[in-house]
């Protein structure tokens, strides 16, 4: 396993008052990172990023934050409109790129947030990380692209192809949706398929991990998948 030494334990995290860039910001500070968090609120809220860290309101479309980083965290993603073809590749492929090249200026390691929609709408169960590539749709696309950039740019990196993350603050997916649906007394609609959930903490404790070790594309879940009816 590769080991990635930091120098200064510097942090930077786009999407950062997202679900999952925010609880990885309140980690890593808990780790003794000095830690900035950059997002253009689309869809993250302000209070969700930790107090004790710098926020910077910012578009990783337009610039990102340059200083001297040991590990970026790059969760900031384009989904909510699986039409929005130009948002998702501008968001997705080229804020990715200008992620990259400030972690080539900086030196610093990118932990990337991917999804394991990467593998396709039917891999077979337990899906692993060698599995072949398969994306369907704006987000899976354009987020497997930005995968591959990272990996064609020589920095270190370790991409985490995440399974469905639940728990506290998450606004998407399965969970959320059916929870809100139903709570308003409104029907769901039901596919004939399975997910793999996996709860944030655990994927947090992963992610924080990364920072120093590791090196290439893990699947990140619980090795179990559930059906869908059943949830």
């Amino acid at each position: 396993m590769t080991t990635w030494r930091p120098t200064s334990r510097t942090c930077l995290v786009s999407g950062a008052a997202g679900f999952i860039g925010s609880r990885i910001a309140e980690a890593m500070l808990g780790h003794g990172y000095e830690v900035v968090g950059v997002d253009n609120l689309s869809t993250g809220a302000r209070e969700n990023f930790p107090a004790d860290g710098e926020f910077l309101l910012g578009d990783i479309r337009e610039n990102v934050p340059s200083r001297a980083w040991d590990v970026i965290y790059h969760c900031a993603a384009s989904y909510k409109d699986r039409s929005e073809w130009e948002l998702d590749a501008s968001t997705n492929v080229l804020g990715t790129l200008n992620v990259v090249r400030e972690a080539q200026r900086s030196g610093a390691k990118i932990v990337y947030c991917q999804t394991s929609l990467c593998y396709g709408p039917s891999p077979a169960s337990p899906v692993r990380p060698t599995a072949a590539l398969d994306p369907r749709g704006s987000y899976a696309v354009s987020k497997t692209a930005g995968e591959c950039y990272i990996r064609d740019s020589g920095v270190p990196y370790v991409s985490l192809r995440l399974a469905n993350i639940y728990g506290p603050r998450n606004l998407s997916g399965p969970v959320p949706t059916f929870y809100k649906r139903l709570s308003e007394g409104q029907p769901c609609t039901v596919v004939d398929s399975r997910r793999d959930f996996i709860y944030v903490d655990d994927m947090v404790w992963v992610a924080v991990r990364a920072a120093t070790q590791g090196h290439g594309v893990y699947r990140v879940s619980s090795g179990t998948d559930y059906p869908i009816v059943d949830l």
